[in-house]
């Protein structure tokens, strides 16, 4: 796989995300839905050297099926995370902009499904969080929404149609560019089953929820830009396991191994780094919660 190859990929899917309607920006998102606002968080990860962050989406659940066993954090991307350490820094800001979470780490994956649960003793114990429905309840052509932060800065809601068949398995939607990336990561496992939508996942939208009726069915995980498609990680399907069991430990070491490249991240998942300096920067007498949401940043 040549870097022209991938670069030529990645334009197509920003290019492609650029033209499609149906976006909500900014405060309006929120005011028209508070509930959704107070269960999505833009995650902030800091795996890497200094001034490097990479942003993606995460998401509060009420319960995961079947069986509904509960969740107290978030739920995102594990791809986004992976590289990441005990020393490492993770952060997330809820998309109401009243909630900072910081010293955030993994404590729960499925490495299969490419999920991760992050959490903090700073992280809420209230009932704050979506309710699930299972993704294989959905037809073609139905209408879902997708909840996220492309290019890592102002969240957006949108909406995405049910491709036919609405589940199919990975190894075959994924082209050919990219089908050996996830069959040596296998996270996700290109043998599951995801729900396919049309339409491009924009980079810094992997984790976000994606919603049926107001009921998470699942986590946006990726797309394929030449084919105008993007792929979900079902809620039903996610089987979460301690991060500190041996094999877990040992199965994330081994994606440590197989780190993915920015233009494959971008391409292939829906993950963005930034440089720091993308972000704005705050005035001495400012709150320091106002560096990370440029409608209350003032530049030095």
């Amino acid at each position: 796989m040549s870097g022209a190859e991938v670069r030529t990929v990645a334009t197509v899917v920003l290019i492609l995300m650029s033209s499609l309607p149906s976006i909500a920006r900014g405060a309006s998102a929120c005011e028209r839905d508070v509930a959704t606002c107070q269960s999505v968080y833009k995650v902030r990860v800091h795996c890497r050297g200094p001034g490097e962050v990479l942003v993606q989406t995460g998401f509060r659940v009420q319960s995961l099926l079947p069986g509904g066993k509960a969740v107290k954090g978030i739920l995102t991307s594990l791809h986004g995370v992976s590289e990441c350490t005990d020393q490492s820094t993770i952060d997330a800001i809820r998309a109401d902009e009243k909630v900072w979470v910081k010293s955030l780490k993994i404590v729960l994956v499925d490495v299969d499904s490419d999920v991760a649960v992050l959490d903090s003793q700073e992280l809420s114990t209230n009932k704050e969080g979506f309710e699930s429905a299972p993704a294989r309840i959905l037809e073609e052509k139905e209408s879902v929404k997708v909840w996220g932060y492309p290019r890592g800065v102002e969240r957006f809601d949108r909406s995405f149609v049910v491709d036919s068949p609405p589940l199919r398995v990975l190894r075959e939607v994924a082209s050919d560019l990219f089908r050996g990336v996830l069959e040596q990561r296998r996270s996700p496992h290109p043998g599951n089953d995801v729900l396919v939508i049309i339409g491009n996942a924009a980079p810094g939208s992997s984790g976000g929820p994606v919603l049926a009726n107001g009921k998470v069915v699942g986590l946006l995980a990726g797309g394929v830009g030449e084919l105008n498609l993007s792929w979900v990680i079902p809620i039903e399907r996610v089987n979460l396991e301690l991060r500190s069991k041996p094999a877990i430990s040992k199965r994330l070491s081994e994606l440590l191994t197989l780190n993915l490249g920015d233009d494959v991240r971008r391409s292939l998942f829906a993950g963005e780094y930034l440089d720091d300096s993308e972000f704005d920067v705050c005035k001495e007498d400012n709150p320091p919660i106002c560096c990370l949401f440029e409608s209350k940043c003032d530049r030095k």
